[in-house]
C-alpha cells in the first residue's frame, strides 16, 4: 500500500507493541520508550491540568498541517516518535511538534505521588518529537504535484471523544486529514 503511493495516518500509543514493526523499519521511524510527562507545575496550574502526563503543545513547526493552529493542543499519555535517521532520501521528514523543554519520557510508573526524572532508569529529557510527517512525490503519479503523506503521532487519545474538544485538537485532526 505504501509502496504504491497510499496515504497513512498512524496513531501509536506509547509502550505498546505493534505488528507494524516492518513498516516502521521501512519508513525509518522509531518509537521511544516511556510516557511523556511535564514537570512545569505553573503551566499545569494555569491550564488547570492535574496529571503530569497531560502534555500541552504550544509551538508547532512550519508545515501545512500546523497552518492556522492558533492555540494549544492537549495530549494525554503521549509518547515520542522520531524519523530523523538519515538513509531514506526519498522521504522528506518533518517533526510537526514536540514536547516542551520541561518534559521527559518517564519509563517508570506514573502511579506514585512524585514523579522524578531519572536517567539511570532510562528516562529521556525533552523536548521530544511527538508527531512527524513523511512526504514524497507519489509513486506512479502522472503529476509531480501529487504527494504521498504518512503522518505518525505517538498518541491516539487526542482524537477520542474525551479530548477532541480540548484546545485545538479538533483543528489539528482536521488539518492532518485534509491538508494539502
Amino acid at each position: 500500500y505504501i509502496k504504491v503511493g497510499g496515504q497513512l495516518l498512524w496513531l501509536q500509543d506509547p509502550d505498546t507493541d505493534t505488528a507494524l514493526s516492518a513498516l516502521a523499519e521501512q519508513l525509518e521511524i522509531k518509537f521511544a520508550q516511556g510516557i511523556i510527562v511535564d514537570a512545569d507545575p505553573n503551566l499545569r496550574a494555569t491550564l488547570r491540568i492535574e496529571h503530569p502526563a497531560t502534555i500541552t503543545v504550544l509551538q508547532y513547526n512550519l508545515h501545512a498541517i500546523n497552518n492556522k493552529i492558533p492555540y494549544n493542543t492537549l495530549f494525554m499519555m503521549a509518547g515520542s516518535v522520531d524519523s530523523s535517521q538519515p538513509g531514506n532520501p526519498q522521504w522528506e521528514n518533518t517533526t510537526l511538534f514536540s514536547s516542551r523543554e520541561s518534559t521527559w519520557a518517564e519509563t517508570g510508573t506514573l502511579l506514585t505521588e512524585t514523579i522524578e526524572f531519572n536517567t539511570e532508569a532510562g528516562d529521556t529529557l525533552g523536548p521530544l518529537p511527538m508527531a512527524v510527517a513523511l512526504e514524497r512525490d507519489a509513486p506512479f503519479s502522472q503529476s509531480s504535484q501529487q504527494k504521498q503523506r504518512v503522518v505518525v503521532v505517538a498518541d491516539s487519545d487526542f482524537l477520542n471523544n474525551s479530548y477532541i474538544g480540548a484546545g485545538a485538537n479538533l483543528l489539528l485532526a482536521q488539518n492532518i486529514i485534509r491538508s494539502e
